[in-house]
């Protein structure tokens, strides 16, 4: 695409007259602009060329003169030489001494720029072209006041046409009111008697060479009069979808909180058609902001009795073509602690298949490649991660509170991340770790304390890899040899084949990591022979394992042979080399390019893994010692998924097969993923399992000497599907694991509404094992989903729940009174109908109070290793007349707030073995002065009165 630089459109004073100007920063190549106009949409190519309609000019960018090359030296130095400023003296153009020169290419390309005008001079051949910037084009053919006009410009060479969504500009041409010459005509005659005095006939009035001077003078400021009418006359339009203009339609947009597409194929025209139809599609969906707004007034804002939550139950309908939707979520883990954001990292979902890291070795830019849906079909995106490191001061005292200071705001703008409005940003805190999340810019940043200073992680918003017409999925990425490698497999819905294809990026150190040194990504080639064969076999479900030295990589696959053969896992050592195009296998050559293409030596053949059938999530990695491990998922003899692996250590053979832990017929294993850690002598594996009931992600370490797996911890606990672990280590130490799940989604609707979204949970078969999500049923937070509740005998009643028209009201009382609740219930039902759509029922669920207590599971947490609090009770009694008691005292101070400090003096007859302690497990009493026992660390005596002791709990 070729993009035209500071292109412009503005309203003539004369009226219906627009002026365009723009520069072309290649006229060498695209010397020609085509203009395209439009007064409804930005006007496009049709196929590729110019369309029948709308086409209304070209300008041409000629070279003024040329130039000898012995200017180039003295141009590379910045120098404007004497002889230079004659030449162009000679053709009518004179620098001030304050003219800069530019080097846009050295060697090559200069820019010459003084005040507003810019000369262009480019090596051609044996001589320097000179162009004059900017080029400037006067459309006055038939445009209308207060009318708005869409623009497209499009560089090009004969046949050749680049469209750039970069070139388009709007602009709203005036009218001429001739509000000069009305305050003519107001003036006395005597005035229009004497204004005789004519000008030169080459500085006369184009279209009325008869004004006198006096005519002339008030044509100036009425051209101005005349253009500032008709602008405040368009002020009338702007609530007009058909007239506005449509860079103003987002704003319309906003006001009903409709979200604009912008991308390009939609077009203005379509935006108005969206915000026309917008309200009458609230009508039918926009349901909980509606009622929640209703319930709380009619229960009122202060001092009311009820609260209230909202949820439609359409998504708990069963829907036979509705999976489970697994957007990415994120952990990260601080000093051996795991904590979770409560939003989601992507809203890119997907029904299967992890998300790929791709590093390269001392950049501070991660890639995280994956699959997901665009456009109904399923195509490769990337996220990148970025950091930024920052003093401590003074961002750090503003985090503490929750609040982002101005100077946080431009250390991030400098960086190009850009903060919306600061009140929208939700800032979550952690130990000396903040979340911030940017839900209107769709980005994410998470900041640690880190060695006095703040390190910023920030989470790019996605983009697409590449466009295709065919389906690709389950991407593989890595760094080999400074040049970045993403296979993933593609399916042609026309051959109903598969294939695996591939691109690359250059990324020399420093360059930027996934974006690289020039941003150019390599055209997607498919892995097969060349010429290609009709009888090839089909690939799919690339793996790609690099060598520690990141200077080769392990490419494993799936291969089908012939049609309804078995698939197979393949794998090949490939070892890249910068080689001139050649016809090999695979290869990466497109035309005469020069490209860094996979050398298959005869030693690194394509060979068979030792494993008969498809291997379910296979995951490969390399350790230090170039040992080759392999993982994936089998079923057992009992239909349970468990992990297995093997390993090839260096010039060996594969080894037996290895079971990551002992089958158990309970709970399934499988989806793993890993990193080395230790230097090579432990790896640590995430894999996701059904163990705990539903599916969570766990994690554990796997010593590579003895096979041992140990520290086997769960690291997500809610009833959701959490899938697919991709763990992403820093180089400060922090470790993110990004992972999949159908978790529900919160979100703030514009009226500052909470609404809860739980489609992702998408519709599964019921599972007995999974007692927790069994347990919500009937409550707000049920994602079960049921059969459509048609009612007995087809009339549905408050007790019939589940169908696509109904809307759960969960209220709770503070009064806990059936008879008020009941009343409530009828007079709420009855008001709801005049603010919901005629098709949308009501039900009411009463839920109890909860009351919160906080319970304190580990004592001293700081702690390694940590300690969990005992739970006991003691029930002995003994004579009041046995024991004394000393009095009460609070002369410490507790973190805690509502706690004292107790402390108790037991009598003879009590003996030392049954006194209790919570925390202080150490506590020695023979070392105490007075037989005092000192009750500390939140500790609480009930029972206790004074002169006895009946009960002592802790």
């Amino acid at each position: 695409m070729m993009r035209l630089l500071n292109l412009t459109a503005n309203p003539h004073p004369e009226g219906n007259r627009i002026e365009l100007q723009w520069v072309n920063p290649a006229p060498e190549r695209y010397a020609d602009v085509q203009i395209l106009r439009s007064d409804n949409t930005y006007p496009t190519l049709v196929d590729g060329q110019l369309p029948a309609a709308g086409f209304i000019g070209t300008v041409t960018t000629a070279a003024l003169f040329t130039l000898g090359l012995q200017f180039t030296t003295p141009l590379n130095r910045r120098l404007f030489s004497t002889q230079l400023r004659e030449i162009f003296s000679q053709n009518n153009i004179v620098f001030s001494p304050a003219v800069t020169i530019q080097i846009e290419t050295a060697g090559e390309k200069w820019r010459i720029v003084e005040v507003n005008q810019l000369y262009l001079l480019v090596k051609q051949g044996d001589h320097l072209n000179v162009y004059v910037q900017p080029s400037t084009f006067s459309d006055r053919q038939s445009l209308q006041g207060e009318t708005v006009y869409y623009y497209t410009l499009i560089p090009s060479n004969p046949g050749d046409y680049q469209f750039d969504p970069h070139n388009q500009v709007a602009a709203m041409a005036t009218a001429p009111y001739q509000l000069g010459g009305q305050m003519y005509e107001l003036l006395p005659a005597l005035y229009h008697r004497y204004d005789t005095v004519l000008p030169p006939a080459e500085l006369a009035h184009p279209t009325e060479p008869q004004w006198g001077q006096l005519r002339r003078f008030l044509a100036i400021p009425g051209s101005q009069l005349d253009w500032i009418y008709s602008l405040a006359t368009s002020l009338l339009n702007l609530v007009q979808l058909d007239k506005v203009d449509g860079r103003l339609l987002p704003l319309l947009a906003e006001w009903i909180g409709w979200q604009t597409n912008y991308r390009q194929q939609r077009g203005v025209d379509n935006q108005r058609n969206e915000i026309r139809q917008a309200p009458y599609l609230y009508q039918t969906i926009g349901t909980l902001p509606t009622v929640t707004t209703t319930l709380n007034r009619l229960l009122g804002w202060e001092n009311r009795f009820w609260d209230n939550r909202l949820k439609e139950l359409f998504n708990n309908v069963v829907l036979s073509n509705r999976p489970e939707q697994l957007n990415f979520w994120a952990l990260t883990r601080l000093a051996n602690t795991w904590s979770s954001l409560n939003k989601p990292l992507s809203l890119d979902f997907a029904y299967e298949g992890r998300a790929v890291v791709a590093h390269q070795k001392d950049s501070q830019e991660w890639g995280l490649f994956y699959h997901t849906q665009e456009n109904e079909r399923w195509a490769i995106w990337y996220k990148t991660l970025s950091t930024l490191t920052l003093a401590l001061e003074p961002f750090i005292t503003d985090l503490n509170r929750g609040l982002i200071s101005i100077q946080l705001q431009n250390q991030l703008a400098e960086r190009g991340w850009l903060l919306s409005d600061t009140a929208q940003v939700e800032v979550q805190s952690l130990e000396n770790a903040w979340w911030l999340n940017d839900p209107a810019a769709e980005e994410i940043y998470f900041i640690q304390k880190e060695n006095n200073q703040l390190i910023v992680y920030h989470w790019a918003p996605s983009q697409p890899l590449n466009h295709s017409r065919r389906i690709d999925k389950h991407p593989t990425a890595g760094y080999c040899q400074e040049r970045l490698w993403v296979w993933w497999e593609s399916y042609d819905p026309l051959t109903q084949r598969w294939r695996i294809d591939y691109l690359t990026i250059n990324s020399p150190p420093g360059s930027g990591g996934v974006r690289g040194g020039n941003g150019d990504w390599s055209e997607r080639q498919p892995f097969t022979a060349n010429p290609p064969d009709p009888n090839e076999p089909q690939r799919r479900q690339p793996w790609l394992a690099l060598t520690p030295d990141l200077k080769s990589f392990w490419l494993f696959w799936l291969e089908q042979t012939a049609e309804k053969s078995p698939w197979q896992l393949k794998y090949q050592f490939v070892e890249p080399t910068a080689v001139e195009p050649k016809l090999r296998v695979p290869t990466l050559e497109r035309g005469n390019q020069k490209k860094l293409e996979p050398t298959v030596k005869p030693e690194s053949a394509v060979e068979t893994f030792p494993e008969p059938g498809p291997l379910a999530d296979l995951f490969a990695l390399t350790l230090p010692d170039d040992s080759l491990w392999v993982f994936w998922a089998r079923r057992e003899p009992n239909w349970r998924w468990q992990i297995v692996y093997r390993v090839k250590p260096k010039g060996g053979q594969w080894d037996e097969l290895k079971l990551l832990v002992t089958p158990t017929p309970d709970y399934d294993a499988r989806e793993l993923t890993a990193q080395v850690i230790d230097n090579g002598a432990k790896i640590e594996l995430f894999w996701s399992s059904n163990r705990s009931g539903s599916w969570s992600i766990w994690c554990g370490i796997l010593a590579v000497a003895t096979g041992q797996l140990s520290d086997v911890q769960m690291l997500t606990s809610n009833p959701y599907s959490q899938h697919h672990p991709s763990p992403i280590t820093l180089e400060s130490g922090v470790t993110w694991l990004i992972y999949r799940a159908n978790d529900r989604v919160f979100s703030r609707s514009p009226g500052g509404i909470e609404t809860v979204d739980f489609r992702a949970a998408g519709s599964t078969t019921l599972d007995l094992a999974n007692s927790t999500k069994l347990s919500l049923q009937g409550q707000w937070g049920d994602f079960q989903t049921y059969t459509y509740d048609i009612g007995q005998p087809g009339q549905r009643t408050a007790s019939n729940w589940y169908a696509r028209d109904t809307v759960a009201i969960y209220l709770t009382s503070a009064l806990q009174n059936p008879l008020w609740y009941q009343q409530d219930q009828l007079w709420l039902t009855s008001t709801l109908q005049q603010f919901l759509p005629i098709q949308t029922r009501v039900v009411f669920a009463l839920e109890p109070i909860l009351n919160q207590e906080f319970v304190y599971t580990y004592d001293f947490p700081k702690q390694t290793p940590q300690r969990r609090l005992e739970e006991f009770w003691d029930n002995q009694l003994y004579p009041a007349s046995q024991d004394s008691y000393t009095g009460l005292t609070d002369n410490f101070t507790d973190a805690a707030p509502d706690w004292i400090w107790i402390q108790a003096l037991p009598g003879e007859s009590l003996p030392q073995s049954n006194w209790r302690t919570t925390v202080d497990f150490n506590f020695n009493p023979n070392e105490l002065s007075e037989r005092i026992h000192a009750a500390r660390f939140r500790t609480c005596y009930l029972g206790l009165t004074a002169g006895g002791f009946q009960c002592g709990n802790n």
